[in-house]
């Protein structure tokens, strides 16, 4: 596999300009003995060590702001929690990035009302930051989540997000990625009149603009250098920036480890993989190893299995 993964990355390096994929073929050949759980938590720990230094710096007015004041997606300002970021939004990703990796090292031995305060505790700062895409997301993800904790019955919790979220994944990858072929209701900014007025609202406008640009021309198998039309959904920024090769290798990627997970009976790893499929809908992050959190199911893939019995630590 070293030949043709490496021999892909450095082709896509050389047309990219980015190292991006080369990154990814790295880690994930690197990682393919070692486990996966613990790998996780080196992750889980340094975002949130991270995390926390950067909010320190903004506390103290030494580096950042704790909020910030601007237009955003509305004609007029509003003050937003920013809590050291640059934008409340990249706030948001990181914060609902690190609930679903604690719930996936920590919900086996999680009590369901210690989880109900956890979901709680983590909507309050993205309600400051005032992120409608992000409090959606993390509403639809504490849902799956208490779904899979009052399921005592593992198999049949496996089973019904294997097969839905399986579907729910087929259907959102094909809804995005044919935004620029189907013709949808026009956009009524600011009045909700139809279904699609509805989902471009909760997706505030991302919805649109994926059309938009999947409208003004066909991206390129291998992906280029500068592409002007960027946007914030994960699958159409990727098609273009990193080609098309890249995305169905990434498709192709998902429906395989969700098929592995499901045999594994792990379903606090499906949920995670699940979360941050429907959360490409609203970042693009794909192709970056340190925030999308599904190239980490792929260590260990050529190893043992997670020993789910082993409590990780910072120590591991």
């Amino acid at each position: 596999l070293f030949i043709p993964v490496f021999g892909f990355a450095l082709v896509c390096a050389f047309l990219q300009k980015s190292a991006l994929i080369l990154r990814l073929a790295l880690l994930i050949l690197s990682g393919r003995t070692q486990k996966r759980e613990k790998v996780v938590a080196y992750f889980f720990y340094g975002t949130a060590a991270w995390m926390l230094v950067i909010f320190v710096l903004a506390l103290f007015g030494i580096e950042g702001s704790l909020y910030s004041v601007g237009a955003f997606r509305h004609s007029a300002d509003e003050m937003r929690c920013t809590f050291g970021f640059m934008h409340p939004n990249g706030f948001a990703f990181f914060w609902i990035k690190l609930v679903i990796m604690g719930l996936y090292l920590y919900g086996k031995k999680m009590k369901l009302w210690v989880r109900g305060l956890v979901f709680i505790a983590g909507l309050i700062p993205l309600v400051m930051a005032m992120t409608k895409a992000g409090i959606a997301f993390y509403v639809l993800f504490s849902l799956i989540s208490l779904y899979a904790a009052l399921d005592k019955d593992d198999d049949r919790a496996c089973k019904v997000l294997y097969y839905g979220g399986g579907a729910a994944m087929i259907f959102e990858i094909l809804f995005i990625l044919t935004l620029g072929l189907i013709p949808y209701p026009q956009e009524h900014v600011g009045d909700v009149r139809n279904l699609w007025d509805l989902m471009n609202e909760v997706t505030t406008g991302r919805l649109q603009k994926a059309r938009d640009v999947l409208t003004s021309g066909m991206p390129t198998l291998m992906g280029q250098r500068g592409v002007d039309a960027v946007n914030e959904i994960g699958f159409v920024d990727s098609l273009y920036r990193e080609g098309i090769i890249f995305v169905v290798i990434y498709c192709v990627i998902l429906f395989i480890l969700l098929h592995r997970l499901y045999k594994e009976k792990n379903k606090h790893a499906i949920i995670l993989l699940l979360c941050f499929t429907f959360y490409a809908i609203a970042e693009s992050y794909l192709p970056y190893a340190n925030k999308n959190a599904i190239w980490l199911l792929m260590i260990g893939m050529a190893g043992s299995q997670d020993d789910h019995s082993e409590h990780p630590t910072l120590s591991s």
